[in-house]
């Protein structure tokens, strides 16, 4: 059955009507009404991305170890990005979504390796990031 778009839907109760409301924010978190978690996830992600950078000024000092830049991100970025995750229903994209965020900040904190054999500076693979962040 097609849904008609420009059919306003309503709620009537005792005279008085409320209107459907297709997205909403509550405590925090994305409600659709087709119950889809990719846009929070989405969300989350891009909540998670603003707080690792808004850490930058005080994680990019030589001065701090990676080892400590990576546990203070741990410690401050996942509980933002991970916030009431135990409602999500895991798809494989999600998955995707997280793991392509974690080897972003990954990358930012141990930055780039010379390449002896190329003679040039390239990105960290995936295995040797997960490596280094174990």
């Amino acid at each position: 059955m097609k849904k008609d778009v420009n059919r306003e839907e309503q709620l009537e109760i005792d005279y008085a009507r409320y209107g459907v409301c297709r997205r909403f924010k509550y405590l925090g978190s994305i409600v659709d009404d087709d119950n889809n978690m990719e846009t929070e996830v989405k969300s989350r992600i891009a909540l998670a991305d603003r707080c690792f950078y808004s850490l930058q000024k005080v994680l990019g000092r030589a001065n701090i170890s990676k080892k400590t830049t990576l546990k203070t991100s741990n410690t401050i970025t996942k509980p933002v990005l991970l916030y009431k995750c135990e409602t999500w229903s895991r798809t494989k994209r999600m998955e995707h979504y997280l793991s392509v965020f974690e080897n972003k900040v990954f990358r930012k904190i141990f930055g780039p390796v010379y390449d002896v054999d190329e003679q040039a500076w390239r990105r960290r693979h995936n295995h040797e990031l997960r490596e280094l962040a174990d």
